[in-house]
């Protein structure tokens, strides 16, 4: 996890309202992040000129060169999107700061959309958490160990006539305080030393030390 990212996240809802509480504020963060500060990071797709100037109002560089628009929502979440940046700034913040986890419906009200784009933005930014969540490789110390989820498994009506239990491999990376930084969970058939080996290559570095003192094989 970036530096940047993780202050992003810590972040308070009244720290995050008064840092990108414009359309201003919003479209120069995804400047910066797009690119860099002083725009170091631009280059033209069309000519591969690196001088540019911003198109006041829009999301938009244009090169110097060929005059070629750039857009800065390109290949991210926003994409095709109509809905202001500040807006999907504040969506982007909630959905990744609530710890229970947030609706379609809720969202709908924090950010005072139609339904349907609450569910549009929603499924987005839940692709995309998804996507970046199996990217991300746990690192340092990590404990490894087995759990179970238990379900009844009886018919409608009937109890106690057993349970289903579906076994989950379950990965925390620690910091050196020995407290949780990362966790990451996967359900299996089994918990043969082929199968935890299948998910550590998987979701931890190769580097990362395990601990897995209360893994049974």
């Amino acid at each position: 996890m970036k530096k940047d990212e993780k202050k992003q996240r810590q972040m308070s809802l009244i720290d995050f309202m008064e840092r990108f509480d414009t359309v201003e504020k919003c479209t120069e963060d995804l400047f910066v992040r797009r690119f860099g500060e002083n725009g170091e990071k631009f280059v033209c797709p069309k000519c591969g000129n690196t001088h540019f100037y911003k198109i006041n109002g829009r999301l938009l560089a244009q090169c110097k060169g060929c005059r070629h628009q750039v857009s800065m929502i390109v290949g991210t979440v926003m994409e095709n999107s109509k809905l202001e940046i500040r807006k999907w700034y504040l969506a982007i913040h909630l959905m990744t700061t609530h710890k229970g986890g947030m609706s379609s419906a809720a969202l709908q009200r924090e950010i005072s959309v139609t339904y349907k784009t609450a569910w549009y933005v929603h499924k987005r930014l839940a692709e995309a958490m998804k996507t970046a969540d199996s990217k991300y490789f746990l690192d340092g110390l990590v404990a490894v160990d087995e759990a179970f989820f238990t379900g009844r498994d009886g018919e409608a009506g009937k109890r106690g006539r057993g349970t289903n239990k579906t076994r989950v491999i379950v990965a925390l990376s620690l910091t050196k305080n020995n407290k949780p930084k990362y966790l990451k969970m996967k359900v299996v058939r089994d918990f043969k030393a082929k199968t935890l080996a299948k998910f550590a290559a998987e979701n931890i570095q190769k580097c990362a030390k395990l601990q897995t003192d209360g893994f049974k094989t």
